[in-house]
């Protein structure tokens, strides 16, 4: 076994998320897992700028979102830590299309197919759909969204913080 770093992990992140055909030429890939997030840039299959940074929404989860579901006190907090810890990463280019990995992409993405209706065959998440999901994950508790929407409950109890 070979730890590698958290470069070493947003430069492999990009490239598995990227193989094949179809992927715009300015694109950025966030890799959101349990304990720390890779944001990655690129433009035309170079990266331009990467990060890997020791936030994840387990920690986001255990640092900020204790209620269940979480109160909007615990939400503003966790989003006003978010927004300050970005800002001041300066990232450096806009990003037309962000494909998102990992455990609460997925479960984010199988959440909207179950509660919205979205076609199975979908592995694309709007804006919108985004903000619907988060309504549901602050309005009912991890274990209705577990039961409703066939979510592993240890899942339900943090995605909140991974939306």
């Amino acid at each position: 076994m070979q730890l590698i770093s958290g470069t070493v992990e947003a430069a492999l992140t990009f490239y598995g998320a990227t193989y094949g055909p179809d992927i715009p030429s300015e694109v950025g890939v966030l890799d959101l897992g349990g304990g720390s997030t890779e944001l990655i840039t690129a433009k035309k299959g170079h990266i331009t700028w990467l990060v890997s940074i020791p936030i994840g929404s387990g920690k986001l989860h255990d640092q900020y979102l204790h209620s269940n579901p979480p109160r909007q006190d615990e939400l503003e907090a966790a989003q006003t830590f978010l927004h300050e810890y970005l800002r001041d990463m300066q990232i450096k280019q806009y990003i037309p299309t962000l494909i998102v990995t990992g455990s609460s992409a997925t479960s984010l993405l199988q959440l909207a197919q179950e509660a919205f209706g979205l076609d199975a065959q979908t592995n694309c998440l709007t804006e919108e759909n985004l903000f619907r999901c988060q309504g549901l994950l602050n309005g009912l508790p991890a274990e209705e969204i577990a039961q409703r929407y066939e979510q592993h409950i240890e899942r339900a109890h943090i995605l909140p913080a991974g939306a």
